[in-house]
């Protein structure tokens, strides 16, 4: 999660042997990731709440893999 507010941004590193992508109307594998990667807004009634600032702001929520 990254702050478009402020200097912050949350961190979950996960380790995982599988995981599962949307293939249905997807072009090949990489459309596949290229949507699972996609960030979503967190805004209005969803905002993040910062712990360092102790406030909701506006974010991006998204997954990145690392291999």
């Amino acid at each position: 999660i990254i702050s478009l507010e402020c200097p912050h941004q949350s961190n979950n590193p996960q380790d995982f042997l599988t995981m599962s992508i949307k293939v249905q109307s997807k072009r090949d594998v990489y459309e596949s990731l290229d949507f699972y990667v996609q960030a979503d807004m967190l805004d209005g009634n969803n905002k993040w709440k910062c712990e360092a600032c102790d406030k909701h702001v506006t974010a991006k929520k998204l997954s990145l893999i690392h291999i």
